[in-house]
């Protein structure tokens, strides 16, 4: 923005930048949250399903996304711990689906977010036997690992 502001003002305003990305953040949710914006929204989605690569990407990430963040619509069954990077070490995990093996053994798979951005992390496929069930919610899990484990429940 500062060449546009000092051919106007003729020389730098500092902030301006940054209050203009607020701003446009800003109109942006206006937009979504109304109708026509809910269309062009909707329009969007529809027109990146089209797109090989990134309607793969775009699925994933959503439900990602909407399972963090969008309230009542968790896609997360349960906060179990797991050894992971390394055995003896436990790191906390969101069981997103209940698979079996050819034998017919009860399987997992695990995400382990990173702290404190959750959106990324490992996926891991467990036996059953290899991990331990916890009374923790989704949401306190969450908090937990936001905050780097600065706001953890008392009793695991």
């Amino acid at each position: 923005m500062q060449p546009v502001i000092t051919a106007i003002w003729g020389h730098t305003i500092t902030g301006v930048g940054f209050g203009v990305t607020i701003v446009l953040i800003y109109l942006a949710g206006v937009v979504a949250s109304n109708v026509i914006g809910k269309h062009l929204v909707r329009y969007i989605e529809s027109a990146s399903r089209s797109i090989p690569v990134v309607s793969l990407l775009y699925k994933g990430i959503k439900e990602i996304l909407e399972s963090l963040f969008v309230p009542g619509k968790n896609g997360f069954l349960r906060v179990v711990f797991v050894e992971f990077p390394r055995k003896g070490m436990k790191a906390i995990g969101f069981v997103t689906s209940e698979l079996c093996d050819e034998s017919g053994k009860k399987m997992y798979t695990v995400f382990i977010p990173t702290a404190p951005n959750p959106t990324s992390g490992f996926l891991q496929i467990v036996g059953e036997d290899e991990i331990t069930r916890t009374n923790i919610s989704v949401e306190s899990a969450i908090k937990m690992i936001v905050s780097a484990g600065k706001s953890s429940p008392k009793n695991i």
